[in-house]
């Protein structure tokens, strides 16, 4: 499943839109602290993940989640609302790994049986960075090229 984290943000509508006005109010209501080149996933989007995820989890399939910013581990590169977002993935049992860019370093945790990894970029460098991953019923599969790490993620039952 893709997430799209730029469904709330201050760069992805056109300057003065319904769309744009209501990101702002949510980028002030969360403090303002945030970086502005992140974004978060909106309300709707968050129940539509809820209701995707409660009907996979009751037909017994497994979940790859997809998005450009990070949600775990915690960083600066993070959507605005990853905690909603982590809270959603905890609360279901079929959600094996959740795959992001945008923080050009990239990075690696597990929570709660969930496999996150950030890929690496290669904005920044003078060398590549992409891969490969490989899906099996019980692995996951890097085949990292240049910056990017090689990973075997193990797919546990949760």
């Amino acid at each position: 499943m893709v997430l799209d984290t730029n469904d709330v943000s201050l760069y992805a509508f056109p300057e003065g839109s319904r769309r744009a006005k209501s990101s702002q109010k949510i980028y002030d209501s969360l403090g303002g602290d945030l970086r502005k080149c992140n974004g978060g996933v909106g309300e709707k989007q968050l129940e539509w993940l809820a209701r995707k995820l409660k009907k996979a989890e009751s037909e017994g399939e497994s979940v790859i989640l997809h998005s450009h910013h990070p949600v775990y581990p915690s960083t600066s590169h993070a959507a605005w609302n990853a905690e909603q977002v982590v809270d959603l993935v905890e609360k279901s049992e079929c959600v094996a790994a959740y795959v992001n860019g945008h923080n050009h370093a990239g990075a690696y945790g597990t929570k709660k049986g969930v496999h996150y990894l950030t890929l690496k970029g290669m904005v920044d460098t003078g060398e590549t960075s992409y891969s490969v991953i490989s899906v099996y019923p019980d692995l996951l599969r890097v085949e990292g090229t240049g910056r990017q790490d090689d990973y075997f993620l193990e797919v546990l039952p949760r």
